[in-house]
């Protein structure tokens, strides 16, 4: 039997997948796509901490709709929907998904902040975002801090 607390997460991110499928519209998918560089920490360290050159896992691409639904995918934190509310140039975002650390996969919470420069077909700014993961071991709390740089269609 699975814990309460794992079918609640995934009741979440279920929830939120809908949302971000139904809140789209679909004549249009505008938005922007944007690639952000930078190392994520996933509880293993390494050699390579500024991630140069980037490997797979310090990349990670992004989808954000005119409506600012963010869906994401990185090695770490994984794969995640949500959404973002601007201030100008200044977001944060809250959204879940499946997390991915070295210390294992689960669903989970994750809030984002960061900037992003405005422009009518290229975007550039940084980010920094932090997933909560339920594993059968416990908690996993990746993060990673990355910039980047976005095309508007």
């Amino acid at each position: 039997m699975k814990n309460p607390c794992q079918k609640l997460l995934k009741n979440i991110v279920c929830s939120l997948l809908v949302v971000e499928l139904l809140a789209t519209s679909a004549p249009s998918f505008a938005g922007t796509l944007t690639l952000r560089l930078g190392p994520p920490s996933v509880g293993q360290g390494g050699a390579n901490p500024l991630g140069l050159p980037p490997g797979p896992a310090d990349m990670e691409f992004a989808w954000i709709t005119e409506s600012q639904w963010e869906t994401s995918f990185s090695v770490s934190p994984g794969l995640l929907v949500g959404k973002r509310h601007k201030w100008g140039g200044l977001y944060t975002g809250i959204g879940g998904g499946i997390i991915i650390s070295s210390n294992g996969v689960g669903l989970g919470p994750y809030t984002s902040f960061g900037w992003e420069s405005s422009g009518s077909f290229l975007r550039y700014g940084i980010e920094y975002k932090q997933a909560l993961g339920m594993v059968s071991s416990g908690l996993i709390s990746p993060y990673a801090v990355r910039a980047g740089l976005g095309i508007v269609f």
